[in-house]
């Protein structure tokens, strides 16, 4: 009877400690995502072509499961685990805009400096510098696509360029640029008499 009951007890130790196996399977709502990155307390699995990651080594409860993507915005469920087997799915969503900063010369733009963000498709912004100490000069939020830019201040030769806008990194898209330089020349124009010079007239 006494080794009945301590049969018992481990059995009962063993199952409440029982680690198994998780399948999650990742997709952008229709299509499945590969090389996805699935994270169960601590523990890690890379999704297939098919969209599974397969975790092993999980305890038998309610784990809070996390899906990421570069590209995609990380999503969470919750999985239960039962006799050793769990399995769940997550739905991750497509980032489709990026924050652009402009980095201008090599001490930065100067006050009263306005950067120009544009496309053809309707995006248009503005970005005056205040010439504060650190100041970004950033365009957050820009969907992604083909932009380009100028970077102007009176008396000066504006800087213009092309930028793309994509997930190429998350922490946003740097764009390198010269300052604007002091012009040199300008034109002159005469306007004389009421209805104009006679023909022949010299300006010298």
């Amino acid at each position: 009877m006494k080794r009945f009951t301590m049969f018992v007890i481990a059995t009962l130790l063993i199952l409440g400690n029982m680690v198994g196996q998780v399948t999650v399977n990742v997709t952008d709502g229709t299509n499945p995502i590969e090389g996805a990155t699935v994270s169960i307390d601590g523990l890690t699995g890379t999704t297939d072509a098919s969209g599974d990651a397969i975790i092993n080594g999980v305890s038998d409860a309610t784990h809070t499961t996390t899906a990421g993507m570069a590209c995609y915005h990380s999503n969470t469920t919750e999985i239960a685990v039962s006799s050793g087997v769990g399995s769940g799915s997550i739905i991750l969503t497509a980032k489709t805009v990026n924050d652009v900063f402009f980095f201008i010369g090599m001490t930065g733009a100067e006050a009263g400096t306005v950067v120009n963000l544009y496309n053809g498709s309707g995006y248009n912004e503005s970005y005056t510098v205040q010439g504060l100490p650190m100041e970004d000069v950033m365009f957050a939020g820009v969907p992604y696509g083909e932009y380009s830019y100028s970077i102007s201040k009176e008396c000066k030769t504006p800087v213009t360029g092309t930028t793309t806008v994509d997930c190429a990194n998350d922490m946003g898209i740097s764009v390198f640029a010269e300052a604007p330089v002091a012009k040199t020349v300008n034109d002159v124009f005469f306007f004389i008499g009421m209805t104009g010079a006679e023909a022949g007239t010299v300006v010298n």
